[in-house]
């Protein structure tokens, strides 16, 4: 059975966790440049992939998740909450989705899916929709909206008539069009506490806290979580704004502050980014792996936009470079070559993973995995913050991913591994390339597979 220790195994004692629902959130959907989550998934990449918590929070079901993952380029998270929080997935050490059946059990407590059907059937106003976000414990429908006064008498209707028949329900409303009608222990702000009561009892509750963010009204129970801070999106829906703002009015007792709710100035991830600058969940100065990080975030930039010769700056004299074609190149004499990636479009770098390299008889051996190309991700980075000496030689683990067109391209993802000297750790420009090494993941050990074969699996 799946719990939350299946998603500590890259991150066994996080600093902090951000959760963020996806569309209009961390997805600006209409942005086909999509400007701001690039901004975010560089921030991320460079201050958090080693020692924090990604988590999707979507009304998605994992059928329209893979949808979203193919248009836009998302991180691959630690943790996936699907169906407005009544389904919680974790990643696996071997990539793979797992639900957590603890959870499941939990919702099933007073369930009765069929009589929700037959109740919600007598408003002719709330259409179903797609079969695929009809789940095991939410049962979602289009408002036909009328009047403001017409909607709300439905959904009272609808409330009033599951608590008159007894079933254990709750009825969540947002985006002016949305109904999920959900088992009454289920919803964002629910499978949140439950995750967050697993790591306290693992203890690996993250001692820099966590950050949600949200734009409708299914979001708003996350916000309610004791403990989180929050950044509403500039282009949060009415039902949202009009909580935060209530919350914010200390004259009629808001529960919030400043200090813990963020009305963002910026639309979408750009607002994320805008709170986690804000509420100081960036370290500063920043420390020696978090300098890595961004060094290596350089390097995979310059490797897939058709800047090969770059590559060169950030390299010692005898630096080596093996292709994904198997060339085995002097990146000193890379100049002006161009790199061997599809296209010079929409690239980004995901599962950071950074390790010691120790002497051992002479060889120098990679701690704590086999091989300098074990996946990405796989083991705990071992070089903890500010944990990185002058000279040290480290392995650096990662995913190269990228665009063809307009979505993602799963065929062609890079893992890569590189050895790099910590020249100065403490600066900026402190890492100098020893030996990069690409090869094209297979299409089955992608991200991509993983969450295309959930997605065939649940209901």
């Amino acid at each position: 059975m799946a719990t939350i220790q299946d998603a500590l195994h890259a991150c066994p004692k996080p600093r902090f966790m951000l959760v963020s629902d996806l569309d209009h959130t961390m997805v600006q959907n209409e942005d086909l440049t999509h400007e701001k989550l690039q901004l975010f998934n560089r921030l991320w990449s460079i201050n958090f992939s080693g020692d924090s918590l990604l988590v999707f929070s979507t009304g998605r079901s994992p059928n329209l998740f893979c949808q979203l993952w193919d248009e836009a380029p998302l991180l691959t998270p630690n943790v996936l909450i699907c169906s407005v929080g009544s389904e919680i997935f974790y990643r696996t050490p071997d990539g793979s989705l797992l639900p957590d059946k603890a959870w499941e059990a939990y919702l099933d407590q007073g369930w009765d899916r069929a009589a929700v059907q037959k109740l919600a059937a007598k408003y002719p106003q709330l259409a179903p929709q797609v079969a695929s976000e009809q789940r095991r414990h939410k049962l979602s429908f289009h408002l036909q909206r009328s009047t403001p006064e017409a909607d709300e008498a439905v959904l009272q209707g609808l409330r009033e008539g599951l608590a008159a028949a007894g079933l254990a329900a709750k009825v969540i409303y947002s985006g002016g069009v949305d109904v999920d009608v959900l088992a009454q222990g289920a919803g964002k702000g629910k499978a949140l506490e439950f995750i967050l009561k697993q790591l306290q009892e693992a203890g690996a509750y993250p001692p820099d806290g966590v950050q949600v963010n949200g734009d409708s009204g299914n979001d708003i129970e996350l916000f309610q979580v004791p403990g989180v801070r929050g950044c509403v999106v500039s282009n949060a829906h009415p039902e949202l704004r009009s909580w935060a703002t209530a919350a914010l009015d200390a004259s009629t007792g808001g529960s919030a502050t400043p200090a813990t709710l963020h009305l963002a100035q910026q639309p979408c991830a750009g607002g994320i980014v805008e709170a986690l600058l804000l509420f100081g969940s960036v370290q500063n100065p920043p420390q020696p792996q978090s300098l890595l990080r961004g060094f290596v975030t350089e390097l995979g930039l310059l490797q897939s936009n058709a800047l090969a010769g770059n590559l060169a700056l950030l390299a010692e004299p005898g630096a080596t470079w093996v292709t994904p074609a198997g060339r085995v190149l002097q990146v000193v004499q890379c100049m002006g070559e161009p790199a061997d990636a599809a296209a010079a479009g929409l690239t980004w770098v995901d599962r950071i993973c950074v390790r010691p390299l120790v002497q051992k008889g002479g060889q120098t051996q990679q701690q704590g995995a086999a091989a300098a190309d074990a996946p990405a991700g796989s083991a705990n980075n071992s070089s903890g913050a500010g944990s990185i000496s002058e000279g040290e030689l480290l392995v650096v683990t990662y995913q190269l991913w990228s665009f063809k067109g307009q979505s993602r391209d799963s065929s062609r993802v890079r893992q890569c591994s590189v050895v790099v000297r910590a020249a100065q750790p403490a600066a900026a420009d402190g890492f100098k390339l020893l030996h990069l090494h690409e090869g094209v993941m297979a299409a089955d050990a992608t991200a991509t597979a993983a969450f295309a074969a959930l997605a065939a699996t649940s209901t």
